[in-house]
């Protein structure tokens, strides 16, 4: 009788364990899971357990005066936590990776994730991995409406209202069609010698435009 109880106690704290581990593996992953075969490779998001506390790293950067000092800290900071905490699963995707049952990771400091693809068995390991609180599946989702291109080469369409109050069809009857013209998008508030785009900015040769 006490065997028995104990290999009870014993398959209940099992099964518990093995409950945990598969609640780690969102909904879509494991129907993605299901109609995939052994070898082929999911494309998966594995966010971590562990991620900075915010209230600290914001306290840690206001001793930086300097915009630029307190990004370069905080981007540093953030770098090293990531790189410390996903040491181990990385040592387990790189080792993988030799085998192809693994490819394409890449690590991501700012949230402290990583996104690789990865075979049904992996990502079942990856699963029982303390700091990992959850993998997902990195699934494409298109936002935009489809739209019925048949009506753009309709002739009969009519033009817009804003087309005509700008006598954009005048040009177009002159022969302006716009090729060759650089189109922008104009907009205030915009420092354009902030650090982010001051050296990624297109200026013209001959006029001092930004863009």
């Amino acid at each position: 009788m006490k065997k028995l109880l104990i290999l009870i106690i014993s398959f209940v704290i099992c099964l518990n364990s093995f409950s945990q581990e598969i609640k780690k593996i969102d909904i879509d992953l494991q129907e993605e899971m299901q109609a995939r075969t052994t070898s082929e490779l999911i494309r998966i998001n594995i966010i971590m357990k562990s991620q900075y506390d915010q209230v600290e790293l914001r306290s840690k950067s206001a001793m930086y005066r300097l915009k630029e000092d307190k990004r370069t800290f905080v981007v540093s900071e953030l770098k090293n936590f990531a790189k410390e905490k996903q040491k181990e699963i990385m040592s387990y995707l790189t080792h993988y990776a030799k085998s192809g049952i693994v490819s394409e990771i890449k690590q991501f400091w700012i949230y402290n994730g990583i996104t690789c693809n990865a075979t049904k068995e992996v990502i079942e390991v990856l699963s029982f991995l303390d700091d990992i609180l959850i993998i997902g599946f990195d699934k494409e989702i298109s936002v935009l409406p489809e739209v019925d291109t048949s009506l753009l080469a309709d002739p009969t369409r009519g033009i817009v209202d804003n087309v005509l109050k700008v006598n954009a069809d005048q040009v177009w009857a002159l022969g302006y069609k716009g090729e060759g013209v650089i189109v922008a998008v104009l907009d205030t508030g915009i420092n354009y010698d902030h650090q982010d785009l001051k050296k990624r900015m297109w200026i013209h040769p001959n006029y001092p435009n930004h863009g």
